[in-house]
């Protein structure tokens, strides 16, 4: 489908690559299922087809669109969306990243100052364009849909989901998604629905998941045993992990969600950093190497860019305080290993003054919040004094789930040798993945 969608170029964006994307997907699907109707026996085989759709993310060039955009009003507009009720929040008892992450995160397109009176000029234009880029990728989205429902296949599962969400000017002015673990941008839709003779009904489950849940769901669906995959693994590679996340295949056939659940969360994902330093603007302009100081993107300054997090049910039995909540708890550590330098030193800030640097590890900060009370997670409640041992409850839990979901490895990926397969798991390997196209 061309070259990889990014960059500023209306041909990588989404509202130009989405419906291309539906059309290869629906010819490709019309074509299995003709094939499957003529009684190709290669087509009856089950399959995995992802379809990627780029937007909502076009929102990314909305520094440009707000001047020159490709869309036109439609009558289908969605309707206004006012600002987040956190969008006056000061985030003076959030951790300090956050802070520091607003007042940078302009610099990634270029002069700070006029692109971030461009985003407070037109704030309602922002968020009105966001909610017509959702508008715009239904129609693709829909087209795939149908595809399946009413072309032909008689048993199928479709899941929608997405890789995350947009703060979109919430909790102070924050925008995307990174340096932080809110709602706003760790929520999003995951909707299964089955077709055929075990069609799902409409259904809300409330409990808590997590992307790590599609692979073994999806492998579930397909009938793959994953304990017989993994012993045949086991004897042509010397470490074979227990596949993250849980199969949700019990629920998307009716059985009840497991409420209590503990889901673990973590992200390392800094847009600000780089090689060269150079802003959109910069690179626009050829400046790549050694760009101007107005010019270069600024880092968040002397703050960590380590998140992770706990969302999970309390209730009192387990820590006084829970109340039978459902809490959210997020820690944000430095991490030598993530360094400029790895373990040797990390760039602190590189504002007027140049670049400085740090050699040792800032402290942790926490955030607690109740989501059943505050789902907009306006209060931190770490320092409550009425919750120390809702805190120690959490914290411990938190280190027992971080042990399971991020398992020591004898070798870090990715130096772990494959061992010389024998021919018994090569062939069973085979025997599995044969069933699916490559």
């Amino acid at each position: 489908m061309g070259p990889e969608p990014h960059g500023a170029g209306l041909a990588n964006s989404g509202f130009r690559r989405d419906p291309l994307v539906a059309d290869r997907v629906v010819a490709w699907l019309t074509e299995r299922y003709a094939r499957r109707r003529a009684g190709d026996t290669a087509a009856m085989r089950p399959f995995l087809l992802v379809a990627s759709f780029v937007n909502p993310h076009d929102i990314v060039l909305f520094p440009a669109w707000v001047w020159r955009s490709p869309l036109k009003p439609s009558p289908l507009d969605p309707p206004h969306v006012p600002a987040a009720p956190t969008a006056d929040e000061d985030l003076s008892t959030k951790p300090a990243a956050q802070v520091a992450y607003r007042e940078a995160y302009y610099s990634g397109y270029g002069l700070t100052r006029m692109v971030s009176r461009n985003y407070a000029r037109n704030a309602q234009r922002y968020r009105d364009l966001y909610y017509r880029l959702h508008a715009e990728v239904d129609g693709p989205i829909d087209r795939v849909r149908r595809a399946v429902t009413e072309g032909g296949s008689e048993d199928a599962m479709l899941v929608r989901t997405s890789d995350h969400g947009d703060l979109l000017g919430a909790h102070g002015g924050l925008h995307q998604k990174w340096f932080n673990l809110y709602d706003e941008a760790t929520r999003v839709p995951f909707v299964i629905a089955r077709i055929g003779e075990k069609a799902t009904q409409p259904r809300t489950v409330s409990a808590p998941t997590s992307h790590v849940d599609l692979v073994p769901t999806l492998l579930s669906a397909a009938g793959v045993d994953v304990d017989v995959v993994a012993a045949a693994l086991a004897e042509s590679f010397s470490e074979v992990h227990p596949l993250p996340g849980r199969d949700l295949m019990p629920v998307v056939d009716g059985a009840s969600a497991d409420e209590g659940r503990a889901i673990y969360l973590m992200t390392r994902d800094n847009v600000l950093e780089g090689d060269t330093g150079a802003s959109l603007l910069s690179r626009q302009l050829g400046r790549i190497v050694n760009p101007p100081a107005p010019l270069r993107i600024k880092v968040p300054a002397h703050v960590a860019a380590n998140f992770e997090g706990l969302v999970v049910r309390v209730d009192d039995t387990d820590a006084a305080g829970g109340a039978g909540h459902l809490w959210k708890l997020v820690r944000t550590f430095d991490d030598p290993a993530t360094w400029t330098e790895p373990g040797v030193r990390h760039l602190a800030t590189n504002g007027m003054g140049g670049d400085a640097y740090r050699t040792d590890p800032l402290d942790d900060q926490w955030e607690l919040y109740d989501l059943t009370a505050d789902p907009i997670e306006a209060y931190n409640r770490w320092t409550d004094p009425q919750l120390h041992e809702l805190r120690q409850h959490l914290r411990m839990l938190l280190k027992q789930q971080r042990a399971v979901s991020v398992p020591e490895r004898n070798q870090p990926w990715p130096y772990a040798h494959r061992l010389p397969p024998s021919g018994a798991s090569n062939g069973l390997v085979r025997r599995v993945l044969g069933r699916f196209v490559r």
